[in-house]
């Protein structure tokens, strides 16, 4: 159900991209030939007026097919259009990211929105093979550690993961609060465990509407500073505390985070659609972000570059992304299941 629940989400997202790049095309005149919600095989399509509207059998997301969108030759397809209305259609998925992004800030601070703490965690585990897994329960709240009969207590999430990461091996003794009752259990770093600091915030619907607007600018600076501390790692030797995961690693996020109610699994889908949206818009050939690019360039050269040749470039583009989607759901199955 977990896992149903999952796709069932994650499908949302990409069908809202695609409700985006629909509406823009209707938006400057372009024909949709077809409006898909999952994929073949098909079990509904109805034609109205110049779209097909269907219902395919793998309810993953969907697809929008543009009238001309292979077709150079089609004087009213979208290869022809110029190229601001081009732009439009091909950033509205994007924006309705963006939007529906907005739409479970409003959710999340209504049902009850993360804020920062100084309690600490337990918010789910790497896997069913680790000493965290046997003798933690989510929600439970980490109270102090004691070593070498000396105790010590932690403020942040921060200190507490970088003192079980410098006693890796060491025995030490965990005290955590469950049901109001004070347990404590010895384990040997990596216990193997997802700590978060956090306590759920409610705030009226009237202010939520306001509020989610600031959560929206927060979070994309934070995708961006993180985006931007990564590829600064490339070029440099410094190791930073940032890790990608592929749909195997959201999904066990997913699994984590949706046992602290309605209001974290929105601020976690709000997040993973802003993160869509971001990577998205990133100029890379295969992405919105890319074809974008080429559009651009139009625009200012007043050129416009071969079919062909930008064809070729962004399934090359879509060839790198897929094999390096791969490389990280192989990396991120290896550390759930094979550890």
């Amino acid at each position: 159900m977990t896992l149903l629940a999952f796709l069932f989400f994650l499908g949302i997202l990409i069908l809202v991209h695609e409700l985006g790049h629909f509406w823009g095309a209707r938006k400057v005149g372009l024909v949709v030939e077809e409006f898909s919600i999952g994929f073949p095989p098909k079990i509904f399509s109805k034609k109205i007026k110049e779209t097909f509207y269907s219902l395919g059998l793998i309810l993953f997301g969907g697809f929008v097919k543009l009238k001309g969108e292979n077709d150079p030759n089609d004087p009213d397809g979208f290869l022809n259009l110029k190229p601001l209305k081009k732009l439009i259609i091909v950033i509205s998925g994007v924006f309705f990211n963006i939007l529906l992004t907005y739409l479970f800030f409003v959710f999340s601070l209504n049902f009850g929105y993360p804020v920062e703490s100084k309690k600490i965690f337990v918010s789910g585990f790497l896997n069913k093979n680790t000493q965290a897994y046997k003798y933690f329960q989510i929600g439970d709240e980490i109270l102090y550690v004691k070593m070498n009969e000396k105790i010590y207590y932690f403020d942040s999430l921060t200190k507490l993961a970088q003192f079980l990461k410098e006693n890796k091996g060491k025995e030490v003794e965990v005290f955590y609060l469950r049901n109001n009752q004070e347990r404590s259990v010895k384990v040997v770093p990596p216990v193997g465990f997802y700590l978060a600091n956090f306590r759920l915030e409610r705030v009226s619907f009237f202010k939520s509407i306001f509020l989610a607007l600031e959560k929206l600018f927060i979070s994309f600076k934070k995708i961006f500073l993180g985006f931007l501390k990564f590829f600064q790692s490339l070029f440099a030797q410094e190791k930073i505390d940032l890790e990608i995961v592929g749909p195997v690693g959201i999904y066990n996020l997913f699994d984590n985070f949706k046992n602290f109610g309605l209001g974290y699994l929105f601020y976690f889908l709000a997040v993973l659609s802003l993160n869509l949206a971001f990577i998205n818009i990133l100029p890379f050939p295969a992405l919105d972000g890319g074809r974008a690019l080429f559009i651009l360039f139009e625009i200012l050269t007043k050129k416009k570059i071969d079919y062909r040749k930008e064809e070729i470039i962004h399934r090359l583009g879509f060839a790198f992304l897929f094999s390096f989607l791969i490389l990280v759901t192989i990396k991120d199955i290896y550390k759930l299941w094979l550890k």
